[in-house]
C-alpha cells in the first residue's frame, strides 16, 4: 500500500495497535488496512492541494504513523456525494475561518488526530451544485466536537465510527 510521501515500511506503528484476533492468534486485519488506507489519503491530498507548511506540518507525522487522519465528506441526507452537502466555511475578518455543519461515519474519528472536512465555500457556486465552490480544510482534533457511537463494521471489529456536529472552529 502506496503511503504518503516519505512513508516507510515501518509508517504504522499506531495502527498496529489495532490488531484483530483470529483462529490463530492475532494479526492484522481489515481495521488495520482502513486506518492505513483513510490516513494514507489524506496525507496524499494534502501532498497534492497543501501549502508547502501543511506538507511539512502533517505529512511526515502521518507517513511515520506517528499521527492518525481522517476523512469527513458524508452528511445526513447527502450522503458521499459532495455536491450535495451542507457544510458551509465562512471567512472572518481576521482571516480565520468558522465551518458549521455536520459530518457522519467518520472512519477513525474516534482516533484520528487529523481530520480532511469538505464544505461550501462559494454560496452561489452551491446553488448551481457546481464542485468549484467547495474546500477542503484540515481540522485539528480539539478544534471540532466529536461525537462517538457504537456502530460496528464487518470484518473491522476496532474501527471506530463518530459524527462531527455542531460548529467547528
Amino acid at each position: 500500500m502506496r503511503g504518503p510521501p516519505g512513508a516507510t515500511r515501518a509508517a504504522a506503528p499506531r495502527s498496529r495497535k489495532r490488531t484483530e484476533p483470529s483462529g490463530r492468534g492475532v494479526r492484522a486485519g481489515a481495521s488495520t488496512a482502513v486506518t492505513m488506507a483513510v490516513t494514507n489519503m489524506v496525507g496524499e491530498v494534502i501532498a497534492t492541494f497543501g501549502s508547502d507548511a501543511q506538507k511539512q506540518a502533517y505529512n511526515p507525522k502521518l507517513a511515520s504513523g506517528e499521527a492518525i487522519a481522517s476523512f469527513c465528506l458524508t452528511e445526513p441526507g447527502a450522503g458521499s456525494d459532495a455536491a450535495s452537502v451542507k457544510t458551509n466555511a465562512k471567512k472572518n475578518s481576521d482571516g480565520s475561518w468558522i465551518l458549521n455543519g455536520e459530518k457522519m461515519w467518520i472512519s477513525l474519528g474516534d482516533v484520528a488526530d487529523h481530520f480532511l472536512f469538505f464544505c461550501w465555500t462559494d454560496a452561489e457556486k452551491q446553488k448551481k451544485r457546481d464542485h468549484s465552490g467547495l474546500s477542503c480544510f484540515i481540522v485539528e482534533r480539539s478544534m471540532a466536537t466529536i461525537v462517538e457511537r457504537d456502530e460496528p463494521w464487518f470484518g473491522a471489529r476496532l474501527l471506530g465510527e463518530t459524527d462531527a456536529r455542531r460548529r467547528l472552529i
